[in-house]
């Protein structure tokens, strides 16, 4: 005898198919289905019904009490920005969060600073290279020392 599956389909929880939905005082509407892990609004005003995906009722923001807490997506966290709701932070250069005018001003001055001294460098290499002199320490053109 071999077993070949059966049932109404994917990791559905029977204790559901059963369930008398007509005592309930808000049965769930057609499309949403308990039993993949759609899930009623907690909140006694709203009692909205909610796919499994969502982790907040789409109606009035209360969350999900089963759901676990996950790192928001990337895409929730550019939908917040879409919407203004940004934190105001900014990846800067090495993965530092910067948040405030003044930080972001510092790294600006850092990286303008830092600029600066690499032009500075080539100049100097190259008046080494014209006038045929070498760094009296490493030896090159191309100072590495």
């Amino acid at each position: 005898m071999s077993w070949k599956g059966g049932g109404k389909g994917k990791g559905r929880d029977r204790a559901f198919d059963n369930f008398d939905w007509s005592s309930h005082p808000n049965p769930p509407p057609k499309g949403i289905d308990p039993g993949v892990g759609d899930w009623e609004c907690p909140n006694p005003g709203c009692g909205n019904w909610n796919w499994a995906k969502r982790r907040e009722c789409n109606k009035c923001f209360a969350k999900n009490p089963k759901a676990r807490n996950f790192k928001p997506s990337a895409g929730e966290i550019n939908a917040d920005r879409s919407a203004g709701l940004d934190t105001g932070k900014v990846m800067s250069g090495g993965g530092q969060a910067v948040d405030t005018y003044e930080a972001r001003r510092d790294v600006y001055k850092e990286e303008q600073e830092r600029k600066r001294r690499r032009e500075e460098e080539k100049k100097e290499t190259e008046k080494r290279k014209t006038e045929g002199q070498r760094c009296k320490f490493c030896k090159r053109f191309t100072c590495i020392c």
